[in-house]
């Protein structure tokens, strides 16, 4: 109560809390939903050092970079030379399901004036375990740069970080980021396969493969919910029945797959 001490009677609460725990793969974040400024929707925003953390913006710090899909991606930037260290923290996904996971994921850090931010990538295996690092990115990046990793340990309990650390340059930017099973020798076969126009604007997608026979084609919202599951003899594809937004698509022709973005404006 008010002058904190126990109440009599005491009052019995029930607090009910939603934990999203990612199952279905692969699963893309596009970082389009939530408001533009600080904080991550859906991700975990933790600050090491100084004041500054993980946004979501529609430029850097120069506006020498957009998006690289949608209208959003997200960015840390701190205008000082005190090394600011912050991480946004993925959705805890549950890995046990697909084979030899990997995470792919597009990046820049434009330098101002020779004065270059960083970008570190961590796992961690369980909610309290030890977070690992599997990647360190400390030259410039003036465009998208995509970098796929493998995810090691996969677990039923596991999540990935993005560490930035301000050297005050122009910021480090994420967009695009997914985690799916790593592609076999076969689907590597599929590589040439073109899908275009990308982004579209609604109506026909075209997708143009050397290999031939019929395409089995699913396309997967960013949560990983499968909201297309068909097949055509031709290389058309009617997408005009989707919201706007950023999807998965995989294709698969004679037991070999692709999975490409796609971007439905």
């Amino acid at each position: 109560d008010d002058n904190h001490n126990p109440l009599d009677p005491p009052v019995e609460e029930t607090l009910t809390f939603s934990v999203t725990i990612i199952s279905e793969y692969p699963w893309c974040e596009g970082f389009e939903s939530g408001d533009f400024g600080a904080g991550v929707e859906g991700w975990t925003s933790s600050i090491f050092s100084g004041t500054a953390e993980w946004q979501t913006v529609n430029s850097n710090g120069n506006s020498s970079v957009t998006p690289l899909s949608g209208s959003q991606m997200v960015g840390f930037a701190s205008g000082n030379y005190n090394g600011d260290t912050a991480s946004i923290i993925s959705p805890t996904m549950d890995l046990t399901s697909i084979d030899d996971p990997q995470l792919t994921f597009n990046y820049t850090q434009v330098q101002w004036a020779g004065d270059q931010d960083q970008l570190r990538v961590f796992y961690r295996s369980s909610g309290d375990g030890e977070w690992v690092q599997i990647g360190e990115y400390t030259e410039e990046a003036t465009a998208w740069t995509e970098v796929t990793l493998d995810l090691p340990n996969p677990s039923s309990d596991y999540s990935v970080g993005f560490q930035a650390t301000s050297g005050y340059g122009y910021g480090v930017t994420l967009d695009d980021v997914c985690v799916q099973a790593a592609l076999s020798t076969n689907d590597n076969e599929l590589l040439d396969m073109m899908v275009y126009p990308n982004p579209v604007d609604g109506g026909i997608l075209t997708i143009q493969s050397p290999t031939e026979g019929m395409k089995e084609i699913e396309i997967y919202t960013v949560t990983g919910k499968k909201v297309m599951d068909t097949t055509i003899n031709g290389n058309t594809l009617d997408v005009s029945s989707f919201n706007s937004g950023f999807y998965m698509l995989k294709v698969t022709i004679n037991g070999q797959s692709k999975v490409s973005k796609l971007v439905i404006r």
